[in-house]
């Protein structure tokens, strides 16, 4: 009759408990692990949701702003052209300057502007005055005339589609008949219509000038 395990089984035996013992982990402890897992994954759900609020969010902002919010240059008037007795002979006309479909940019008539703005072809108009030469015939080589700045005159001060003196005094005076460029921020919908005005700045005229003719 076996009153107990022989000295090899309870080797064995003890073994089994010491390695059981090993592989105890306290309950305080595992609570704590598994704090550990929840306040990590709780962190990184915090921060994804702060980045895609704030970072994200402003971006997303400005896209939309980008869509819905318009600019328009409003030209400057170029300055009068006076004779010796202030006889008017270059004056300005409300107009429109258009870009078409080629990328070229033309003056266009206040009621041919008008026409295309309320077609909802806004974005391809802008606020013009157009000049008026009173005797073009007679003082076309004095006067000059005005025309789209080219690559090769491009500098600082002015930005494609412009429009400078390309002869005469209106080249030779540049500098003081051009003015300073206004321009308007609104508000469109999603169909491209009007809505409001959010901000505005009037263009500064050019200088008037007076000839000895």
């Amino acid at each position: 009759m076996r009153l107990g395990p022989s000295f090899p089984e309870f080797i064995s035996s003890e073994k089994s408990v010491r390695h059981r013992q090993k592989e105890w982990v306290p309950p305080r402890v595992r609570s704590y692990f598994l704090l550990l897992i929840c306040l990590l994954s709780f962190l990184i759900i915090l921060i994804s949701l702060a980045k895609l609020q704030l970072l994200d969010g402003l971006n997303y902002r400005r896209l939309a702003d980008g869509n819905r919010i318009r600019e328009q240059v409003i030209h400057a008037p170029r300055g009068i052209i006076y004779d010796r007795n202030s006889e008017t002979l270059v004056f300005n006309v409300p107009g429109f300057r258009v870009v078409g479909t080629d990328g070229k940019i033309k003056p266009v008539s206040r009621e041919e502007g008008l026409k295309l703005l309320s077609s909802g072809t806004m974005e391809a108009v802008t606020i013009d005055s157009l000049r008026q030469y009173v005797a073009p015939e007679a003082f076309a080589h004095v006067l000059g005339f005005i025309g789209e700045i080219s690559q090769k005159e491009m500098t600082d001060e002015y930005k494609t589609g412009d429009f400078i003196g390309k002869d005469g005094v209106e080249k030779e005076y540049e500098s003081l008949l051009r003015g300073v460029d206004g321009k308007e921020l609104f508000e469109v919908e999603s169909t491209g219509e009007r809505v409001r005005t959010l901000g505005k700045i009037d263009p500064i005229p050019g200088n008037d000038i007076v000839l000895t003719i």
